[in-house]
């Protein structure tokens, strides 16, 4: 297995350099400060080289040492502060573990002004400012006002030792862990995930959680919430509050999400709202969840019957699943993870499409695929602008159909028959081949979900429950159609026109 980089990033005057070369010294591991690398190849400094040929020119300069450094391994490396802003070279060291030092701006500018040698110092309050929001984007942020040079050490060695003990797949992923037996490994992910060491940390989860897995919970104090979509209600999340309020939780206190789908939804928005935001991870114990709702920032309440009216985007500091919890999973709850997984393959996974079709049940390699289709689309769009809609693929009549149902149909068989009324409607549109609908049906049927409505909805009222569709805008209602496999699109569809639609 390659040793990963030890990557140091964050604006000048941190303390990489001095935090880098005490780590190299203790964990006997080779230093490379990015900077001193470039001048000693360049043979001129910094500043000079800045003033004499121009910031592109540096940047440019910078990414091709990037490419060089990022092909070695076990190497401790000091960035430059607008090094890892560019996120060309953070997918260069996508592969590393990642630590950003940061500082208030009046510390920086005190340890500024020692030195001369910094050719972006003039504007460096502007400058901190534009990039903090890069630099809040990793996992790992450690400050190095209120802790010494020796505690800094200390933690990023105990982290980065983690990061390699659980098998993290690197920094585009490193706060998502998949393997059978991972709960056995809970307390050292909370570790790793946790952003103030010694906070408390709390577990929500449903009785029936608690009864099962109740010997890896015993270190942590537990909330219980009720089963069922019932419990995706403002009178649980006060319930919650009340809880936490009761337990003295603050805002450096950490929430977990143990369960499927509705505890994650329920604790996501209790973490986005208590206290004005607190950190979460998830731990999903369904494929659906693993799949999906556990990826992503989505959280949410349901509110006057509809699926996820009320809620916000608030990222999950991790995600921590253990695919054995598949193995205690009713056939039902488990075939509805795979409607997800279904969805994901049209999405954008031709190949995963195919091995489903050929029955293929490797769990472990099923999800890794299907949260790949995810995460990339949310990349792109983490609050949902546009591209990211592609993801509703199936859901707008799936929702319709859960609340038609008074859910009675489970979400993932919502999914299921949302994903066929989409191919097909796709299909009478002249989108897709005719092929396409019936592979998607054979497909679902394999796992035994439900492709057609039940005989208490009908397609009619699905078409005027879309109209409420909580992400309508005006009076148009965004459908994500599949032309082909891997070939999703967005297509806006009149209101009013819902009635001269043709049913299938």
């Amino acid at each position: 297995m390659r040793k990963r980089n030890l990557i140091l990033t964050g604006f000048m005057g941190t303390g990489k350099t001095r935090v880098g070369r005490l780590l190299a010294k203790q964990m006997k591991m080779p230093f490379v400060d990015l900077d001193q690398m470039i001048e000693e190849r360049q043979g001129i400094d910094i500043s000079s080289l800045f003033q004499r040929y121009g910031q592109s020119f540096f940047r440019e300069l910078e990414h091709q040492y990037c490419q060089e450094l990022s092909k070695s391994s076990g190497q401790i490396i000091a960035t430059g502060g607008g090094t890892l802003v560019s996120l060309a070279n953070r997918k260069l060291f996508a592969q590393d573990s990642i630590f950003c030092l940061e500082a208030p701006f009046e510390v920086i500018r005190e340890r500024l002004s020692r030195s001369q040698k910094r050719p972006l110092a003039a504007n460096a309050r502007e400058l901190w400012i534009e990039r903090r929001a890069e630099y809040r984007k990793f996992l790992h942020r450690i400050s190095s006002w209120t802790h010494s040079v020796e505690w800094m050490v200390e933690r990023i060695q105990v982290l980065y030792q983690l990061e390699q003990q659980l098998g993290l797949e690197g920094q585009a992923d490193d706060s998502i862990s998949i393997a059978p037996g991972n709960l056995n490994r809970l307390s050292d992910f909370l570790t790793y995930v946790n952003p103030h060491p010694g906070s408390q940390v709390v577990v929500i989860t449903h009785p029936s959680l608690q009864a099962l897995y109740g010997s890896l919970l015993d270190s942590y104090p537990v909330l219980l919430v009720p089963e069922g979509e019932a419990s995706k209600s403002l009178e649980q999340a006060s319930q919650l509050y009340e809880a936490l309020s009761q337990m003295q939780i603050g805002r450096r206190d950490l929430l977990v999400a143990f369960g499927g789908g509705v505890i994650g939804d329920l604790v996501g928005f209790v973490a986005a709202t208590y206290c004005r935001g607190m950190p979460y991870v998830q731990v999903p114990t369904t494929l659906l969840a693993m799949v999906d709702s556990s990826v992503g920032a989505k959280t949410g309440i349901d509110f006057l019957g509809r699926k996820n009216q009320i809620g916000a985007f608030k990222e999950p500091r991790g995600v921590f699943m253990d695919t054995d919890c598949l193995k205690s999973l009713p056939r039902r709850e488990l075939a509805c993870g795979f409607a997800e997984v279904v969805k994901h393959a049209m999405i954008g996974d031709t190949e995963l499409f195919e091995y489903l079709e050929a029955g293929g049940r490797d769990f472990e390699w099923i999800i890794r695929r299907s949260i790949r289709v995810k995460s990339q689309i949310v990349q792109e769009d983490p609050e949902e602008e546009y591209t990211r809609m592609v993801l509703n693929l199936g859901h707008t009549f799936g929702h319709a159909i859960e609340k038609l149902s008074a859910f009675e149909v489970q979400h993932g068989e919502a999914v299921a028959i949302g994903l066929v009324m989409a191919a097909r409607f796709s299909r009478q549109q002249g989108y897709c081949s005719q092929e396409l609908p019936e592979r998607v049906v054979r497909l679902l049927q394999q796992f035994n979900l439900p492709t057609e409505l039940p005989s208490n909805v009908s397609e009619k009222e699905v078409w005027a429950e879309i109209a409420y569709d909580k992400k309508r805008q005006g009076h148009r209602v965004h459908l994500i159609l599949p032309y082909a496999l891997g070939d999703v699109r967005i297509c806006s569809l009149a209101i009013a026109d819902f009635s001269l639609l043709p049913k299938s």
